[in-house]
């Protein structure tokens, strides 16, 4: 009997062995023998490396500066953008004012004096103006507007100076 139990150890610890080399194959990479990998097959050219990445960096810097000129661009874009309107605002207003001014005669240098903001008020304060005008620019409550202003009399004291003034021959 003492064969049969070296027999089993020799078995046991050839299937122990079968079982630690399946383990170390699966915890090295590639079947390396090494734990941390094979360090001919690890070394990696660091300057390959580093022109690849210097590359992929002006590649992104010349993106950049790139979306900066389109930004620059689009800004430029619209500040002109609000200049024609702007312009084009003022050209339509202008166009709104000769025709109320030729609708209701009033000179378009005074319709420009009228705080409007749009054709119809500008047209009621036109046709306002209008009316005043041809009330001779009288307005009404305000008493009789036809007559001068009498002229101001001297006060007492004021004729008295201006007596003496003229027998001193100023």
């Amino acid at each position: 009997m003492p064969d049969n139990t070296d027999n089993t150890d020799n078995a046991q610890q050839e299937a122990t062995q079968a079982q630690d080399a399946t383990q170390q194959q699966t915890l090295t990479p590639d079947g390396a023998g090494e734990p941390h990998g094979d360090p001919a097959q690890d070394a990696t050219d660091w300057k390959a490396q580093a022109r690849k990445w210097e590359k992929l960096a002006k590649a992104n810097h010349e993106k950049a500066e790139q979306a900066d000129r389109l930004r620059e661009k689009a800004e430029k874009a619209d500040q002109l953008q609000a200049q024609l309107d702007k312009l084009t605002a003022a050209k339509q207003w202008e166009q709104t004012l000769s025709k109320v001014s030729k609708d209701t005669g009033i000179p378009v240098d005074v319709l420009d004096l009228v705080d409007a903001d749009s054709e119809d008020k500008l047209t009621e304060a036109a046709k306002t103006l209008q009316a005043y005008a041809q009330a001779d620019g009288k307005r009404a409550g305000m008493g009789d507007q036809s007559r001068s202003p009498e002229p101001r009399r001297q006060s007492d004291a004021a004729a008295f100076l201006a007596s003496v003034n003229k027998r001193a021959g100023y």
